[in-house]
């Protein structure tokens, strides 16, 4: 991982090396390559792997059963929206709609970066340990089946402050095939912002990822 302006400007720099695919005036893609200048992020994804805005996503998301709020509900609605609202790019494995568009049943390996105003997770100065704490037990409350197989890891990353950890949780709902997942989950403080990036894959399912997910996390470029 690569922190500071010089190093994401000359992430930047190799980036643009060709013509880009600009999303937006402040996001830019180029084959593996994403940027976002905006938020003074970048990284490569996995080869022939797809990018997907949240709007892509968030059907497939929304089939994912909570604990507390009934499926469908405008409860359950919202905390989706919530969480579609800290989400700034998505990376999956495998497509996630058929040709007739409807969404695909098969399980897909995927990557998500969220970033979080710390002011999201409580109060304004909370350190990025009760920060952590905070988003492990909101996922042991909602998501079925949740527990934390690795606990959280603190130490800092490039003179950042950061901390990592593994969980699983029951992938079920309507129309969704049971299956368990897991999630490597870093979060790393930079400036006013925490980075949340989760990679999710299901070794039980026959799709366990590692030299994928080590090589992204070794792209990302933060300003």
């Amino acid at each position: 991982m690569g922190l500071g302006k010089l190093t994401f400007l000359e992430f930047v720099d190799e980036a643009v090396g060709g013509e880009a695919r600009v999303s937006n005036e402040s996001t830019f893609i180029r084959g593996d390559y994403f940027v976002c200048s905006r938020l003074g992020l970048g990284f490569v994804k996995p080869s022939a792997w797809h990018f997907r805005s949240f709007i892509d996503f968030a059907p497939y998301v929304a089939r994912q059963s909570l604990n507390d709020l009934d499926d469908g509900s405008v409860e359950h609605e919202q905390a989706i929206q919530e969480y579609a609202g800290t989400v700034v790019a998505v990376v999956t494995k495998y497509p996630l709609a058929k040709e007739d568009g409807s969404v695909e049943q098969r399980f897909s390996p995927c990557i998500t970066i969220a970033i979080l105003g710390k002011g999201q997770c409580g109060e304004a100065g909370a350190s990025l340990r009760s920060i952590v704490h905070r988003v492990i037990d909101a996922c042991l409350e909602r998501l079925p089946e949740c527990r934390v197989t690795a606990p959280p890891v603190f130490q800092p990353l490039s003179g950042c402050h950061a901390a990592s950890l593994t969980s699983q949780y029951m992938c079920v709902g309507e129309g969704i095939e049971p299956r368990l997942l897991r999630t490597r989950s870093l979060f790393v403080e930079h400036g006013a912002r925490i980075y949340n990036i989760d990679l999710v894959d299901s070794p039980w399912a026959g799709e366990e990822v590692v030299s994928e997910f080590d090589a992204f996390l070794g792209s990302v470029h933060l300003a």
